[in-house]
C-alpha cells in the first residue's frame, strides 16, 4: 500500500511538471507571435511610406512644383455700363398723402377694434416707408455688368447668387427685376433709355434664365390696393 501511494504521488508530481512546461511553452509562443506581429507592422508602415514618397528626385521636384502652383486669377472685365436712378421714383403731392392717410387711419381703427394689432402696425409701417421713399428723391448711380456679376453702387451681386430675371414697365421707368439668394432677395435695376429690351434680354439670358415668378401675397395686396383706391391721379403728380 505504501508503494502504491508513493507511486501515485510521483505520478502526480510528474503531471504537474508536464502541465507547467506546457504553460511556459505557450507563454513563449505568445511572446514570439507578438514580436513577429510588431515586426510585420513596422515593415508595413515602411512599405506604405515608400509607396507615397518617391525616391526619384525628378518626381519629387514635380510634386513640389505642383503643390506651389496657384490657380490662375480671372480678371474682372466690364461688359456693360449705364447711369440711372437708384430706384424708381415718382413725386407725390400733399393731397395724395392726406387721402391715403385718412384711409389708413380708418382701416387701422377697424383692425384695432378687431384686435388685429400686428396687421395695423404693418400697415402703418408700409405707409411710413412709402412716405420716406416718395419724399426723398434717389440719387444717380452707375450700374456695371461684368463677368463677375452685377455692380450697383458699392455692392456686387455675383452671377452664382442670381436665379432669374424679367423686364417690367412701371410708370415711366423700364426695370429689370433679378431674384437672388440673399438679402434683399430681389434687385430692381433702372434701365437707361438708350438700352433696348432685346439687348438686355440677350445679355442677362447668358447668365440666368428669363422667368417671372408667380405673384406673392404682398404683390397681390399692392395690386388690389391700386385698383381699389386709385389715388394716383395725373393731376396729383407734381411734374
Amino acid at each position: 500500500m505504501e508503494n502504491l501511494a508513493k507511486g501515485d504521488f510521483i505520478n502526480q508530481n510528474q503531471e504537474d511538471n508536464d502541465r507547467k512546461n506546457i504553460t511556459d511553452e505557450s507563454a513563449d509562443n505568445n511572446d514570439q507571435l507578438a514580436e513577429d506581429s510588431e515586426n510585420i507592422n513596422k515593415n508595413s508602415n515602411q512599405t506604405t511610406e515608400s509607396d507615397f514618397v518617391s525616391q526619384d528626385p525628378l518626381v519629387q521636384n514635380a510634386d513640389r512644383e505642383q503643390r506651389t502652383v496657384e490657380r490662375p486669377y480671372i480678371k474682372e472685365e466690364l461688359i456693360l455700363q449705364w447711369e440711372a436712378l437708384e430706384r424708381p421714383y415718382k413725386k407725390r403731392t400733399k393731397s395724395f398723402f392726406w387721402n391715403i392717410s385718412l384711409l389708413v387711419i380708418l382701416i387701422c381703427l377697424i383692425l384695432f377694434f378687431a384686435k388685429e394689432y400686428f396687421f395695423a402696425l404693418a400697415l402703418i409701417s408700409a405707409i411710413l416707408l412709402l412716405y420716406v421713399y416718395s419724399s426723398v428723391p434717389p440719387q444717380m448711380t452707375n450700374y456695371y455688368i461684368t463677368n463677375y456679376g452685377i455692380r450697383s453702387g458699392e455692392q456686387i451681386y455675383y452671377w452664382q447668387e442670381c436665379k432669374n430675371f424679367w423686364l417690367i414697365q412701371q410708370d415711366n421707368f423700364r426695370l429689370i427685376n433679378v431674384d437672388i439668394n440673399r438679402i434683399p432677395f430681389r434687385l430692381i435695376l433702372v434701365l437707361d433709355e438708350r438700352l433696348g429690351d432685346d439687348e438686355m434680354k440677350e445679355l442677362f439670358s447668358y447668365f440666368m434664365p428669363e422667368f417671372k415668378p408667380p405673384d406673392t401675397t404682398s404683390d397681390k395686396v399692392i395690386s388690389w390696393w391700386k385698383k381699389t383706391f386709385p389715388f394716383d391721379f395725373d393731376n396729383q403728380v407734381k411734374k
